[in-house]
């Protein structure tokens, strides 16, 4: 099967007239805005994040492309029972452009475009249990140790600026 953006070899389209026909004087009226409700790749799992759920974009005046590019990755999800999930999480960027659509001209149609590549990495997340209060105790206090240690090496740096430089004024 063939899709309607793509013509085979021998200049026939299949179901051509089924498709819609664009002409250039529809490109000014021509609305993309849109809604996604909800787009997903695979099943879901407790965390997982759907960065497309809910956009709407509204074009202004004349025609846009509206083209998502999508980076699916696939992933394994495993739970602290031990069930594991087969899923994939995506990325996405937008692009958003107006068309200047003439009969003829090589420019884009108007619309909105979905575009997804599948990487060829596999993310394996894993739940863990949560480390103790004792452990959190110990991190507090490395992060205090830290803050104290730095603020110490700024106020010796700037002293020692001082000092030298209150030792050329004399």
């Amino acid at each position: 099967r063939i899709s309607p953006a793509h013509s085979r070899a021998d200049g026939r389209v299949p179901h051509a007239r089924a498709m819609p026909r664009f002409e250039a004087r529809h490109a000014d009226r021509f609305n993309a805005s849109h809604t996604i409700r909800h787009l997903s790749f695979g099943a879901f799992f407790p965390g997982k994040l759907h960065p497309l759920d809910g956009v709407s974009k509204a074009t202004g005046s004349g025609a846009a492309e509206m083209r998502y590019l999508l980076k699916v990755v696939p992933c394994a999800h495993t739970a602290l029972d031990g069930t594991v999930t087969p899923s994939s999480l995506f990325s996405v960027t937008e692009h958003t452009r107006q068309v200047q659509w003439r009969a003829g001209s090589r420019s884009s149609l108007p619309g909105v475009l979905l575009q997804y590549d599948i990487v060829g990495q596999k993310v394996v997340l894993t739940e863990r249990r949560g480390a103790g209060l004792l452990r959190a105790v110990a991190r507090v206090c490395a992060l205090v140790g830290g803050v104290f240690t730095v603020a110490g090496i700024v106020d010796s740096l700037v002293y020692q600026s001082v000092k030298h430089s209150l030792g050329k004024q004399s």
